[in-house]
């Protein structure tokens, strides 16, 4: 049998195999802290974690974060370097060296990620809907994030749609205008994040919760016991 992350995989997939499953990513074990302050800091901190290979997709929303300089910094909690095809060291740091909007760098430590990222305001989670294998990606960022208690702006992808689809208000973009206007909504002061990751604590309970993940588990090791007996 085969475990994937996303519908749109399995549906692939299923060309070739039809046993396939879909899974999610448990992180509630991980997260040492949660937000519960929501009062907003004197410039709208923005926060966006992890791997240094995939930081090159921040640059998608670059316009949008040059137009509020001054008024948003990001806070960036990553490596400082990558290996690219296991050959080539990227620097992650001489990356972001010309960006032209305000941000702050955070090594990743997993002691203190989660401490980087509820000191913030919102998270965020830009991709380039040009990458397929992006485009794709499944919700597990998000239910990190929303597993912090934090408030996040995303781009629209299927997964992150559906996800959305689900609690109060849809804080996806769709475009570089959509990024503008929420994370204007922010600096205004006017969104409700309390009320709203009341709405999501609901969906984590009702969808991510630790029984849950057990209960999608056991139903793809009965699945596969079946399949090798058969």
């Amino acid at each position: 049998i085969v475990v994937c992350p996303t519908e749109s995989a399995k549906e692939y997939i299923s060309q070739f195999n039809r046993n396939v499953y879909t899974s999610f990513d448990y992180f509630e074990d991980d997260i040492k802290i949660r937000k519960s302050d929501f009062s907003p800091n004197n410039q709208l901190t923005l926060v966006w974690e992890g791997m240094g290979v995939t930081a090159k997709h921040i640059f998608s929303i670059a316009p949008v974060l040059e137009k509020f300089k001054g008024k948003v910094k990001l806070r960036l909690i990553t490596d400082r370097s990558y290996k690219l095809g296991g050959l080539f060291n990227v620097d992650v740091i001489k990356l972001f060296s010309k960006a032209k909007f305000d941000y702050e760098f955070f090594d990743w430590e997993k002691d203190s990620f989660s401490k980087h990222i509820v000191e913030a305001d919102v998270a965020i989670i830009p991709l380039d809907k040009s990458d397929k294998v992006a485009l794709h990606k499944p919700e597990n960022k998000l239910i990190l994030f929303w597993q912090h208690g934090i408030p996040v702006l995303t781009s629209d992808t299927p997964a992150y749609i559906r996800a959305f689809s689900e609690v109060d208000y849809n804080l996806t973009c769709g475009n570089l205008k959509d990024w503008e206007k929420k994370i204007e909504l922010f600096i205004s002061g006017k969104f409700n994040s309390r009320q709203h990751m009341d709405s999501v604590n609901n969906y984590l309970q009702k969808y991510r919760s630790r029984e849950k993940f057990m209960m999608t588990w056991g139903r793809i090791f009965e699945e596969a016991l079946k399949v090798g007996r058969s």
